[in-house]
């Protein structure tokens, strides 16, 4: 068992994405953002966030 703390139940969440290249990770992140043709859009490539 494992006791949750403060800290834990009131963190954000992380979301992590992976696969291989050119099987949609970016466009999916652009989709759920709602910034598809942007300038604010994320490419693929190397991105830190």
């Amino acid at each position: 068992h494992h006791i949750m703390n403060e800290g834990e139940i009131f963190s954000l969440p992380i979301i992590t994405l992976l696969g291989p290249w050119s099987t949609g990770k970016s466009t999916l992140i652009n989709y759920i953002l709602g910034i598809e043709n942007t300038s604010f859009s994320l490419h693929a490539g190397n991105i830190l966030i």
